[in-house]
């Protein structure tokens, strides 16, 4: 008995019950393809990193690169250093390019109050906007000297 009840309720309002899985399917299709987008996108994301090390060679000499530490490659890169705007064309997953070379310590004073306004493109030709970096107080790098001690 309750069981044919509950059988001519779904008879008497198929259409309806039909139409709220139907709303149902498109919503989770369209909840599943959000996010679909979301790792697509993700999977080509460029992120870039700014080093300034010793050289290896000459003590007293910096060296400023740029690496691309992210998945995608990075387009129409610009930052602002110091009032400087550098600017570079691409710059390929993993890739890691010299931007400038600093001959003394007295001159990372610039980097002081870090890169600022880092903009690129990834390869989908979306817009991205970096925070800024700062970097540590640059007077406390040693020379090779103090560090082997």
């Amino acid at each position: 008995m309750v069981f044919e009840n509950i059988i001519t309720i779904f008879d008497k309002h198929e259409g309806s019950i039909i139409g709220i899985a139907t709303v149902l399917l498109v919503v989770a299709t369209l909840v599943l393809a959000y996010f679909n987008l979301k790792m697509w996108l993700a999977q080509d994301r460029p992120y870039l990193d700014f080093r300034i090390r010793h050289d290896e060679i000459l003590e007293n000499q910096f060296n400023f690169y740029i690496k691309n530490i992210g998945k995608g490659s990075a387009i129409d890169i610009t930052f602002k250093i110091d009032n400087t705007i550098y600017s570079r064309k691409s710059l390929d997953s993993h890739e890691e390019i010299l931007i400038e070379t600093v001959e003394s310590l007295e001159d990372t004073k610039k980097y002081i109050n870090g890169i600022k306004n880092i903009k690129f493109k990834d390869i989908n030709g979306f817009g991205k906007k970096q925070n800024s970096i700062k970097f540590v107080d640059m007077g406390k790098i040693t020379t090779k000297d103090d560090r082997i001690q």
